[in-house]
């Protein structure tokens, strides 16, 4: 492989899906705003994921992640987004770890979302979750753009409510 790096001056490949050298919780706590933080953080619990699988995740690292997930979905694509991706399959979670941070609002937002669904339980697996909003009626679904809207409003800092987790759980976070 090494000949063809320099046969054509590209570097070899990284092993890793998220390449670069991650930062260390103390130092993430010392980056000059929150957005970089949670970014920083995020990209470190992803590679951790990628590495040793969900169930490695310490509650905080978990916690964190769901609302990531959440916040980067509906910011992108929507509740409707958020549900039919893999952040999805752990929908039933982003409640309480929205509860957990202190974002109440945003929680009972997530919660009236999921409420939509049958029985008010998306699956867990994505290609059923994906048959389940597929089966909704479409009246019942557009109520998800009224969710984002509501999510657009920002009633909970979560940026803020995030930093303040990160600090008050440092020594559980590692990444």
């Amino acid at each position: 492989m090494e000949w063809f790096r320099k046969l054509f001056n590209q570097p070899a490949k990284s092993e890793s899906l998220f390449p670069g050298k991650r930062l260390p919780m103390d130092q993430i706590l010392t980056l000059k705003n929150s957005t970089e933080m949670i970014i920083e953080l995020s990209c470190g619990i992803s590679d951790k994921i990628h590495k040793k699988g969900f169930d490695s995740l310490s509650h905080p690292e978990k916690v964190l992640h769901h609302i990531y997930c959440l916040e980067s979905e509906v910011n992108n694509g929507g509740f409707d987004q958020f549900f039919a991706n893999s952040s999805g399959d752990y929908a039933l979670d982003t409640p309480s770890a929205l509860d957990e941070i202190g974002a109440h609002h945003t929680a009972n937002l997530v919660k009236r979302a999921i409420d939509l669904f049958p029985s008010g339980l998306p699956s867990r697996n994505r290609e059923q979750r994906i048959e389940q909003l597929d089966s909704m009626d479409e009246t019942i679904r557009d109520k998800f753009g009224d969710f984002d809207s509501e999510f657009f409003e920002y009633r909970d800092p979560l940026e803020e409510l995030q930093v303040k987790y990160m600090v008050a759980n440092k020594n559980q976070i590692q990444v």
